[in-house]
């Protein structure tokens, strides 16, 4: 590679998305920069001319210069628009392309071609990572990782313990053993992982108002009837993540019953459910800046470990998140948006090393929602502290809140005229006389 080829700001995934040493792998530290508006039609796009990614990711800029604030980072995804050029300068030995109205990039692996641009692909569409590995290591029983070829034939392996996640990109034979290939080049046994069958949904869509409130079943719970003075099963039962609408009291809240000490919530069909086997999802109370009519933001009920997808003052969907003791609360704006991230940090009381962490939304330095594919206890503290979700649960909050990742980008940031979404975090975390954790989870 030439000098200036090294200089060029680009970054490889391995790199760009590996390791950060935080509770739910950092954003960086420029996450909240100033600058022009969205991303969108500007004037007309060079003809026959356009630029294309060759490799890794390539960081996008606001203006043609290597020191103002980010924009985002294009993959390769097709051929680019450019709306012009500058010769090089600004910090960067490589001529500068316009690829929006705020949206400039350099890189000796950015190469202009003599043809107009294709359709760019959505990468939170194509993106298709390949099946789930994980395990649960505890210090006596630490998973070898091996971050790349050299060290699997050296033996100088990564000891990893705590919750550990990788996406098999392929597999090899080296000396009579069988290696998984990671998402992120490494190298890790068979025998020490076992496949993950995320959740996928754990989620009510609301159609229209007045669906709340509702119960959401932490786990499987029996549906009781009122019989004299005890209470008796009906012979239904609530499936897990499964939802049932709660009678409403005379302040809109959902009606409790206690019986021999133990709280129960009144369905609107007059039977009970088990408060400890619930999560409640009532209607969020307006936060104390002004929305739109139509602002999509999101609140979390951290009491009741619920995020709600909201419309102004509507909420349009309720999903069960897991929590960690330290999930911050207030009110935060998004800070940037990945399709996928690694995430990990090795050491300390509380490690883990998780491969392409999916649909992440930072919205306060390191915390973030995102999908989880290494444990399926939602509506737990299974988490470090991010808000985890359901992989579509995750990728439905990832479009929701803006700012929207543009055709061709795999991160986003906000800038004063394309602000991030508001994120309401409130409630402290309530105790149950159980968890809803995971068998891969053991505590």
């Amino acid at each position: 590679m030439s000098r200036a080829r090294a200089f060029s700001v680009v970054l490889p995934m391995s790199l760009l998305l590996g390791g950060i040493a935080s509770p739910c792998g950092a954003a960086p530290a420029e996450a909240r920069p100033i600058g022009p508006g969205p991303i969108g039609p500007g004037p007309r796009p060079l003809p026959g001319f356009s630029v294309e990614v060759h490799r890794g990711l390539i960081r996008v800029h606001q203006r043609p210069i290597t020191w103002s604030p980010w924009r985002g980072y294009i993959a390769r995804a097709g051929r680019f628009p450019v709306y012009s050029r500058r010769p090089k300068g600004g910090g960067c030995p490589e001529p500068w392309y316009q690829l929006g109205p705020d949206a400039w990039a350099c890189s000796g692996w950015l190469l202009p071609r003599g043809e107009g641009p294709t359709e760019l692909q959505r990468l939170q569409d194509t993106w298709r990572p390949g099946p789930y590995l994980g395990a649960r290591a505890s210090r006596s029983s630490r998973v070898p990782f091996y971050p790349d070829l050299r060290s699997l034939s050296r033996g100088q392996a990564w000891w990893l313990r705590g919750d550990l996640g990788f996406v098999e990109a392929s597999r090899i034979q080296l000396g009579g053993q069988s290696y998984i290939v990671t998402n992120s080049g490494g190298y890790v046994s068979l025998k020490r992982v076992q496949p993950q069958a995320p959740v996928r949904m754990a989620s009510v869509t609301l159609a229209r108002p007045g669906e709340l409130p509702m119960v959401i079943a932490l786990r499987e719970t029996p549906i009781l009837r009122s019989a004299e003075k005890s209470l008796a099963s009906s012979g239904a039962s609530l499936a897990r993540y499964g939802a049932r609408k709660a009678r409403r009291g005379p302040r809109g809240e959902a009606e409790a019953v206690f019986h021999e000490g133990e709280e129960h919530v009144l369905l609107a069909s007059g039977e009970l459910v088990r408060r400890s086997d619930v999560a409640l999802a009532s209607a969020p109370a307006a936060p104390s800046v002004r929305l739109g009519p139509k602002e999509r933001w999101a609140h979390v009920d951290a009491a009741e470990r619920l995020v709600f997808a909201m419309e102004g003052a509507e909420p349009r969907r309720v999903m069960v998140a897991s929590l960690g003791r330290n999930t911050p609360q207030g009110m935060f704006r998004v800070e940037q948006k990945l399709v996928f991230k690694d995430m990990q940090q090795r050491f300390g009381e509380d490690p883990f090393y998780l491969e392409a962490v999916p649909y992440v939304v930072f919205f306060k330095g390191d915390f973030a929602f995102h999908g989880a594919y290494w444990h399926d206890g939602l509506g737990s503290r299974a988490s470090h502290g991010c808000l985890n979700l359901g992989m579509e649960d995750a990728r439905f909050l990832f479009d929701w809140l803006g700012p929207e990742l543009p055709p061709g980008f795999h991160s986003i940031y906000p800038t004063s005229l394309d602000p991030g979404a508001l994120v309401h975090v409130q409630g402290r975390h309530r105790p149950r006389s159980w968890e809803p954790s995971s068998p891969r989870r053991p505590r």
